[in-house]
């Protein structure tokens, strides 16, 4: 039985590109792991091992390997080091070098995420993760909450004044708007996320994802939506959540709430 048959055989429905990322045991990905002095190798596997027992969704290892190789390197903290001192390119030289038979950094995660997503299959049907992305945006939209770019928590004099305003402008215009212009745009957003699949084929890998997103007010797709569901015009900017996005992730039906400068999974 060749791989193509033996993967939809065992996970039905899974979306991956096996002639992209091939599956490696975890004593190839150990071998293949890109080698480097100031990486500890004992580390690697330690957390290849957490990994595998504590991921919920196959996105979350790429953050706990990447917070792990920052701490290896201090050319990580662009804050503190520009892209042409000596520390960064030493970092960026690890993330993009390949030699003998190890992998690049961001390939071989790949490779870690595929064989999670081999064994693990999805964690929920597609239309569960389409109910639960549609019922956080009317949550979101519906529902009181501060409004917030990220000047509350960054101590930003001028910015929490704008964020108070947008709150209060944001609970004024919720109390316009009607149960059929709510019920309209759960059902608008649900067909929005079920019919609207995207899928990128990168050149060295393989990304899938349906995505509505607000920065201070919403993107075209997600404008659309509010307006056909009957929400006037004048509202629609208020309502919306400022830097909030909800994707879903169809390699594993993961739902990620996206907010400013962080992501969590749902």
């Amino acid at each position: 039985m060749n791989f193509l048959n033996l993967l939809f055989n065992r996970k039905k429905n899974l979306i991956i590109k096996p002639e992209k990322v091939m599956v490696y045991s975890f004593d190839e990905l150990l071998e293949k792991f890109p080698k480097h002095e100031k990486i500890d190798n004992n580390k690697v596997k330690e957390l290849l091992d957490h990994l595998y027992d504590n991921c919920k969704y196959y996105q979350e290892i790429w953050n706990y390997f990447e917070d792990y190789i920052n701490t290896c390197f201090p050319g990580s903290d662009y804050e503190k080091y520009s892209w042409d001192s000596p520390e960064h390119k030493e970092y960026s030289n690890y993330l993009h070098s390949i030699k003998d038979n190890d992998l690049r950094f961001g390939d071989w995660i790949k490779y870690v995420q595929a064989r999670f997503i081999y064994d693990k299959g999805q964690r929920r049907t597609f239309e569960e993760a389409c109910e639960i992305a549609t019922n956080k945006w009317c949550e979101m939209l519906f529902n009181f909450h501060l409004q917030d770019n990220g000047a509350i928590n960054e101590d930003h004099g001028g910015g929490f004044w704008a964020c108070a305003l947008a709150t209060v402008l944001k609970e004024d215009s919720m109390k316009e708007l009607t149960e059929e212009m709510i019920k309209n745009t759960h059902d608008n957003i649900y067909k929005y996320y079920k019919g609207h699949c995207i899928y990128t084929d990168k050149k060295d890998g393989w990304t899938s994802q349906i995505n509505l997103y607000c920065d201070y007010g919403p993107n075209a797709a997600l404008y659309d939506i509010l307006e056909d569901s009957g929400i006037p015009k004048k509202y629609i900017n208020n309502i919306c959540p400022w830097k909030t996005g909800v994707n879903i992730d169809e390699t594993d039906n993961a739902v990620v709430l996206i907010g400013y400068q962080k992501r969590n999974y749902i």
